[in-house]
C-alpha cells in the first residue's frame, strides 16, 4: 500500500490527507488485522502510545474504531485510483 500524498496547501480532498507519515503507516499496520500487541511489536512503540495514535487518528478521520478508519483509507484510495 501506498502512503498517502501530503497536499502543501490547506485543501484537502479527504481526511486521510490529514494523517502524519507516521499515523498513514499506523493505519496501514492496522489493515493487515493485527492485535494492539502485535501492532505495537510492529512498529517498536508501547502499546499506551498505540492507543493515544489510534484515537487521534479516528479523530482526524471522524470514525468510531478500526474498521471505520480502515473503511476510510480504501475509500481513499479507490479516490485516488478513480480520480
Amino acid at each position: 500500500m501506498k502512503l498517502p500524498a501530503r497536499r502543501k496547501r490547506h485543501g484537502f480532498s479527504h481526511p486521510v490527507e490529514t494523517l502524519t507519515i507516521n499515523e498513514a503507516r499506523l493505519l496501514m499496520f492496522v489493515m493487515k488485522g493485527d492485535s494492539g500487541k502485535q501492532l505495537a511489536l510492529n512498529t517498536g512503540i508501547k502499546e499506551s502510545t498505540l492507543r493515544n495514535t489510534l484515537h487521534i487518528i479516528y479523530l482526524k478521520l471522524g470514525v468510531p474504531n478500526r474498521i471505520e478508519a480502515m473503511k476510510s483509507y480504501l475509500e481513499f484510495l479507490d479516490m485516488k485510483e478513480n480520480g
